[in-house]
């Protein structure tokens, strides 16, 4: 019997093409805006949709159908949330008056930020009903 552990071979680092990497990029942010918009069909009972990047550039939200709120998704190892939020506010016009950004570093929960102004106006609503 041996004193010392069997070491294991260490597995060989993957090396991916830089095509690769923005695929799993796009995928992963792509499969987050998925999840959020669940989660504000869930919340708001009504259809929520991903915006396409093509209509994306025009409005700026990453979502649609989830009034009033103006959403930005962001997800990667170490997501700007001042960025992300400044994003969410600047897309925000007549029908989406409120600005929501939804960062997740990788491995972590996910985050929602959003101003204090807008964040009483929520609470308010929720008082009132």
């Amino acid at each position: 019997m041996s004193l010392y552990r069997k070491r294991h071979p260490r597995k060989p680092q993957v090396t991916r093409t830089p095509s690769q990497i923005g695929r799993l990029s796009r995928n992963k942010g792509s499969a987050e805006e998925r999840r959020v918009a669940a989660l504000y069909a869930s919340a708001l009972g009504q259809r929520t949709l991903r915006e396409l990047t093509q209509y994306q550039a025009s409005t700026g939200r990453d979502l649609r159908g989830c009034q009033p709120y103006a959403v930005q998704v962001k997800v990667g190892k170490k997501v700007n949330a001042r960025n992300a939020y400044h994003e969410a506010a600047s897309a925000v016009d007549m029908e989406y008056t409120l600005a929501v950004a939804h960062i997740r570093n990788d491995h972590e929960k996910p985050l929602v930020v959003l101003s204090e102004e807008d964040w009483l106006t929520i609470v308010e609503r929720l008082v009132d009903k």
